[in-house]
């Protein structure tokens, strides 16, 4: 979760989803020392406090007000951002945890029981259910073209979609917008094709559509992200993002030295200065 600390930049803070119940019991009245209940109330109470602190500073989902469209078109944005969630985060983890396995080496290959916080194998081979098992990857990313040329609510949901891509890319925050960027142009391109298009010719490209809207939304994310408190760390995760995606020229050896990029690397994974890096 994140909230706004006294100096108006994010912190991040952990709350489980679960907490022990005293009360539990089993099926057959017993009472039940593994048993658990939802901390919601726990978390909605966290978020309170935080943002008590310092109520001229609000936590981060009051600073993420641009992000939010007219109220008549948050049901309509909240149908179709469901599924490329869930499919975009689906699919990536997968290709993220095996990221994590190549840079453990055998030890990530290894199915470690006896250290059951290095066994990545096996939580490797739970992932790649993900975009298999959940609506599979394919159902959602039709279902979403379906439900942009939906002939009664379509509209208001390329229009949901709009309005948060237009907010966000007018987003004046504390740092520049990448050059080279141009997030309106990307969308304009993409909604003439939506609009352009019968819906049997978009289920072809359904997929390829839900990445892109997913990568722009990214994108865009991240800009707000680092524009709120300035941060160098967060501009730098939106610049190279943006370069992998290629929707910006590539900086060539523009990160400084290999010492600076690696002091870059340390701010951004762990949090922490080192190899030279300077912010």
């Amino acid at each position: 979760m994140l909230s706004r600390t006294p100096a108006g930049g994010l912190s991040t803070f952990l709350a489980p989803m679960r907490k022990h119940d005293p009360n539990a019991s089993t099926a057959t009245g017993e009472p039940d020392s593994d048993g658990q209940t939802l901390n919601g109330i726990r978390i909605q109470r966290l978020k309170k406090t935080n943002s008590a602190r310092n109520p001229s500073s609000p936590y981060a989902s009051h600073t993420l007000e641009i992000l939010t469209p007219p109220e008549k078109l948050i049901e309509p944005l909240l149908r179709i951002m469901a599924q490329l969630a869930k499919a975009y985060v689906c699919k990536a983890s997968v290709a993220l945890l095996f990221s994590c396995m190549e840079a453990l080496g055998g030890v990530g290959y290894l199915y470690n029981e006896e250290q059951g916080y290095l066994n990545v194998s096996r939580v490797f081979r739970d992932t790649c259910v993900l975009p298999i098992c959940e609506g599979t990857t394919d159902v959602l990313c039709t279902d979403r073209i379906r439900a942009l040329k939906h002939l009664r609510g379509g509209r208001d949901r390329v229009t949901a979609l709009e309005q948060v891509m237009r907010q966000v890319s007018r987003f004046w925050g504390k740092v520049d917008r990448p050059t080279g960027w141009d997030p309106e142009r990307i969308w304009t391109s993409w909604r003439a094709r939506l609009e352009g298009a019968s819906a049997g010719e978009l289920m072809g490209e359904a997929r390829e559509i839900v990445w892109a809207l997913g990568d722009l939304l990214v994108g865009l994310l991240l800009f707000v992200d680092a524009g709120s408190d300035g941060s160098v760390v967060m501009r730098e995760m939106l610049v190279r993002f943006l370069e992998e995606k290629a929707e910006m020229e590539r900086r060539g050896r523009g990160r400084g030295s290999s010492a600076d990029e690696l002091g870059m690397d340390l701010r951004i994974v762990f949090d922490v200065e080192g190899g030279g890096g300077h912010g």
